[in-house]
Parts: C-alpha cells; structure tokens; sequence
C-alpha cells in the first residue's frame, strides 16, 4: 500500500502542497486501495469524504473543489485518474456529482497524456464505463438544465 508521503503531489497553481493536499492525497488513496483490493469500503469511503464538501462553509468548499479539480497527484488528476483506470466509474461519478469539473487538465510538464481532456483520455484507454458515466451525467446535466429554462419562461 502506497503511503501518503510517497505521493507525488502539487497544486497546479503553486507547485507546493496547501493546506488541502491531504484531503485530494486521501482520495486519491481510496480509489488505490480499490484498484489493489477491490475492497467495497473504499468507494463508500470516497463518497463520505467528498460528503465533506457538502458541509463545509462556501468559501472551504469552493477552495476544496478548485483544489481536486487542478490538484496534479501522481501525474494526473483524480478525474484523469479515474478515467485511465478501469474500474473506477463510480469514483468518476462521485466526483461528477461533487461539481469537480472533469474538463481541467494540466501542462503536460510531469506527464506529457495529463493535458488532455479527461474524456479524451478514457477514449484512448478503452474505458467505456468512464465514457458512459460521461454520457450519462451530461444526459442529466442537459435535462436539469431544460427543466430550468422551462420553469424561467
């Protein structure tokens, strides 16, 4: 098992590790210890930490939020992660699900393939449940959306 300080971790933004380092290093480590083990707890596991998001004040959250959305861990960020991964769909749709933005990539600078769209990278991997969790949430996304624009006219 991959301990926290053996992680590779930066904000894109700074290069240095903050003060949310090790909330994005504990997710990360969830979706690790599904991959090695397949244990179930983990993804559960996930979705609490994520729940966090949703109890914090604003202006934590949103800090939170553009943290997991830039934050580079091991080359890549967790969405990316999640979509080079097979297996990890329901991690990439828990993230979704906590407004993390799948469309950030990063500067190619520590892994050349992580300035690519999370989508794209699914693409190239084969992933096809990451790329149905896609088409599923923008499904939504797009019905919620009409929804709105029915109720605004």
């Amino acid at each position: 098992m991959i301990r926290m300080e053996e992680l590779r971790l930066k904000n894109r933004n700074t290069g240095i590790e903050d003060d949310t380092t090790p909330f994005l290093a504990e997710l990360y480590l969830l979706i690790l210890d599904f991959e090695t083990s397949g244990n179930s707890t983990s993804l559960h596991d996930f979705k609490s930490k994520l729940h966090e998001l949703v109890v914090k004040d604003n202006h934590s959250k949103i800090k939170l939020i553009q943290k997991i959305c830039t934050g580079e861990i091991d080359g890549f960020t967790l969405i990316q992660h999640c979509c080079i991964k097979e297996g990890c769909a329901d991690f990439l749709h828990a993230l979704l699900e906590s407004y993390i933005n799948p469309n950030e990539v990063l500067d190619g600078r520590s892994n050349k393939d992580n300035k690519k769209a999370s989508v794209l990278l699914a693409a190239e991997n084969g992933n096809y449940e990451a790329l149905q969790v896609f088409i599923n949430y923008n499904k939504e996304v797009d019905s919620k959306e009409k929804g709105y624009i029915q109720i605004l006219d």
